[in-house]
């Protein structure tokens, strides 16, 4: 085991969202990291304690980080890797067309360490990968020139909460075949107050998979029952809420909406449903939670278009970029999707999201600076995140600002204005 006094060399590979959680909550607990990531700028940015992505209180807790000398950030791969008795694979494993995973980075990364470690190590994997990855990789280095035990340790985090994820864990999950490897693994978290799951590589990598899909579908389920409930006169709201009080279904994750985005429940689902096909089973839930999810995004487009409505020359003012509130992260963006279907139709788009404006560029949409001059002089408002700020919108600021009142709230957050008898207000299911 490791000493106690907590002198053991970590590195994480890959500063991406999970890398940059796990460095810094690593040094929360005490233990020191060093960072490696083949992007300079990135590196260089980090050291100078510059963040790219938005996560509450990230920026603050890694320049206490530098600070306390806890961090170290390199591009070097001899420096990342050499002395390193544990590392961290945080790599980014995007979608291929055909819903598989692109181990491209995984790859790279262990091709890297393969290259360059000196000892004995613990390699652990918490990157989202397909099921078998582990074992896999285990049998590739069966006959290494140093022991390497693969253990894989899935990451659980819900952005906007991701450092508060990771000091308050639901469960933690450990696979391996190595009981000592897991044990040290299990050592590095003992300050933290959650259960564990000691399980083997495959059912650790299916545990991540499962959980995320299911999330996947029930709000692809909630989205399906505020349809029907806008076509029977009942009200989302209230369904829900009698739902959440049964213990056996919870109150998270059950919002309707424009469907999910985001770097995971997308991913990780499609991936799912591409292992289960390749090895000849067909996961009709998993594929028809997709298929509800894509045809949800362009719901309110849908209606203007079956309500004969002509957006050429229309001015739309979009609220929010992000995928959900708390974040700056615009992948599989459903306000990005629609506003490149609302270009096509000829409308004129402008554009506010507090966080993401930066990360967001199109030609054709013009970026504003504030909620109001977003609003000001257009006909229609679509609302795509649930940001505070949008929230506490009052009436007159629809009326005033706008030519035609007439909004579109794709997360049914607009309290102030949904019972207006000034303002054409659509929302989901109600």
């Amino acid at each position: 085991m490791w000493e106690e006094d907590k002198k053991i060399n970590i590195t994480i590979v890959g500063m991406g969202y999970v890398g940059i959680i796990q460095a810094v909550g690593l040094n929360i607990l005490g233990y020191k990291t060093k960072c490696f990531d083949i992007d300079t700028g990135k590196i260089d940015n980090y050291k100078q304690g510059e963040i790219h992505i938005y996560e509450e209180g990230l920026k603050e807790q890694l320049n206490d980080s530098l600070r306390d000398g806890l961090i170290e950030f390199t591009s070097d791969v001899n420096s990342a890797y050499q002395n390193a008795d544990v590392i961290f694979i945080c790599v980014n494993t995007p979608e291929n067309d055909d819903g598989s995973s692109n181990l491209k980075y995984f790859y790279q990364a262990i091709e890297g360490i393969k290259n360059t470690i000196r000892k004995d190590c613990v390699l652990v994997i918490k990157s989202t990968v397909p099921v078998q990855t582990g074992e896999k990789l285990q049998k590739a280095f069966s006959d290494f020139a140093f022991k390497v035990n693969v253990i894989s340790n899935p990451e659980f985090l819900s952005q906007g909460t991701a450092l508060k994820d990771f000091l308050n864990p639901q469960r933690i999950v450990i696979g391996g075949a190595d009981q000592e490897s897991i044990e040290k693994i299990k050592q590095l978290y003992t300050g933290l107050d959650s259960p564990f799951v000691i399980t083997s590589n495959t059912n650790a990598e299916m545990i991540k998979y499962a959980s995320n899909s299911f999330l996947a579908l029930k709000i692809s389920f909630i989205n399906d029952i505020a349809n029907i409930c806008e076509r029977v006169g009942a009200n989302i709201n209230d369904v829900t809420q009698g739902m959440k009080l049964d213990a056996r279904i919870g109150d998270r994750y059950l919002k309707e909406g424009l469907g999910f985005g985001g770097s995971c429940l997308i991913k990780d689902t499609m991936s799912l449903a591409h292992t289960a096909t390749s090895y000849g089973y067909k996961p009709q839930t998993l594929i028809s939670a997709l298929e509800t999810n894509q045809k949800q995004i362009y719901k309110f487009l849908d209606l203007l278009y079956m309500s004969n409505v002509d957006l050429y020359g229309k001015t739309i003012a979009v609220l929010g970029l992000a995928f959900k509130k708390n974040s700056d992260d615009i992948r599989h963006s459903i306000a990005i999707k629609n506003i490149l279907k609302m270009l096509e139709l000829g409308a004129k788009v402008k554009v506010y999201d507090p966080k993401a404006m930066e990360k967001f560029n199109c030609d054709g949409v013009n970026k504003c600076t504030n909620v109001k001059s977003c609003l000001e002089n257009f006909d229609y408002c679509f609302v795509f995140t649930e940001w505070d700020e949008f929230i506490e919108l009052e009436e007159q600021d629809f009326v005033s600002l706008m030519n035609n009142p007439v909004v579109f709230d794709g997360r049914n957050c607009l309290k102030n204005i949904c019972n207006s008898k000034i303002i054409k207000y659509y929302g989901i299911g109600v």
